[in-house]
């Protein structure tokens, strides 16, 4: 990417460039934040009003290990809010260089993730395709614009699933094989202009939101079972996807594009 400057010290091969994080306040989004901004990205990080605490305690972390980032409040699914912050964003920052769709949502409010997709209501598939995936594309619309007012060779990440692979999710399956699908789309329309976009498909990933996905299920029992299947014998870590976000970010992966990479442990080795 033109405005990212490669080091000889490979901690900091983001040196100079801009990252937009959705749903960077915890989890995946969070450890993406620090890891990019270890590699000396300057971050912004975009997340919910009621996630307000847990994004200011990410940029006091941030900022207290001497990296340049920002928190703003914004509701993916709403256009103008998008389109608002990415203007802040760039006044705080300067156009994004790097951008990582992590706003997701694995259920609806009230809802049974495990629901078939024959029995989702309207309401529960509105709000899963809204957040999951016009969200995403939201947010890449505005960001990639930006870069191409600016010239500037971005890299775009996006947040699938393994779920997008394996139909048994229902609604959530669904959503995130239209992200992947989205990104394929996206990688061959702004291929032309240097911009770059591909996929990360976490497994079974140890975050807060993982507990809350197991419809009721004990989590012990359930994570025996789960690792019993994961050919490296564990449960992924946010670090393990954010490792992966680094790569796709940096030059280091400057001839792909349209990919996916899953950081699963092996769980879908045999999937397509």
């Amino acid at each position: 990417m033109g405005q990212v400057h490669r080091h000889t010290d490979m901690n900091r091969r983001l040196g100079g460039s801009r990252t937009y994080i959705s749903g960077g306040a915890s989890g995946i989004g969070r450890a993406c934040a620090e890891r990019l901004a270890e590699a000396g990205s300057s971050v912004v990080i975009m997340d919910l009003p009621r996630s307000r605490d847990a994004a200011e305690e990410t940029i006091s972390l941030l900022r207290g290990r001497g990296h340049t980032a920002h928190s703003l409040d914004v509701d993916v699914t709403d256009p103008d809010q998008v389109s608002a912050a990415v203007a802040q964003a760039t006044e705080a920052i300067g156009p994004p260089d790097v951008v990582i769709t992590a706003a997701g949502v694995a259920t609806a409010p009230g809802h049974d993730h495990t629901v078939s997709l024959m029995e989702t209501k309207a309401d529960h598939w509105r709000f899963v395709m809204d957040v999951n995936v016009s969200g995403t594309l939201n947010l890449i619309r505005e960001t990639t614009l930006s870069m191409m007012d600016n010239s500037i060779p971005g890299s775009v990440v996006t947040l699938s699933s393994v779920a997008a692979l394996n139909p048994t999710r229902g609604v959530y399956s669904v959503s995130k094989a239209s992200v992947w699908m989205m990104t394929r789309v996206l990688a061959r329309e702004l291929a032309p202009c240097g911009i770059r976009v591909n996929s990360i498909a976490p497994g079974s990933i140890d975050t807060p939101m993982l507990p809350t996905t197991l419809g009721g299920e004990n989590f012990e029992s359930w994570t025996a079972r789960q690792v019993g299947r994961i050919p490296l014998g564990r449960l992924g870590t946010a670090s393990d996807v954010a490792s992966a976000a680094l790569f796709l970010a940096s030059e280091d992966s400057s001839y792909i594009t349209g990919s996916m990479i899953r950081p699963d442990g092996g769980l879908t080795m045999g999937s397509g």
